[in-house]
Order: structure tokens, then C-alpha cells, then sequence
């Protein structure tokens, strides 16, 4: 992910799982080593936040 930062000048990238149900992408977001800062609800569904910064 260094890459990312690097060659498109980012300083954050974040992940939203469609549903907190959704655990395979949760996985994935975990092993990018995101870190988890929110649930929430939109439009009656559970969602969940990740981010990871520079």
C-alpha cells in the first residue's frame, strides 16, 4: 500500500464493507492491516468504516 501513497501522492485510503455481514471483506481489510473506525447505518443497513493512513 506504501506504493499508493507514494506514486498517487494519497494520504488516506478507506474501505467500506457493503454490510457488516460481509466478513470476507472484512477479512481483506484486516490483512491490508486497515484499521476499524466506525459501524453505521445507511439506508437501513449496517455498515462498516476502515482506513488506513500514511
Amino acid at each position: 500500500m506504501e506504493d499508493r501513497f507514494v506514486r498517487l501522492g494519497m494520504k488516506q485510503i478507506v474501505g467500506r464493507a457493503a454490510r457488516m455481514e460481509n466478513t470476507a471483506s472484512i477479512r481483506v481489510f484486516d490483512k491490508l492491516n486497515m484499521e476499524f473506525v466506525e459501524e453505521f447505518v445507511e439506508e437501513g443497513q449496517y455498515w462498516v468504516l476502515y482506513q488506513v493512513g500514511r
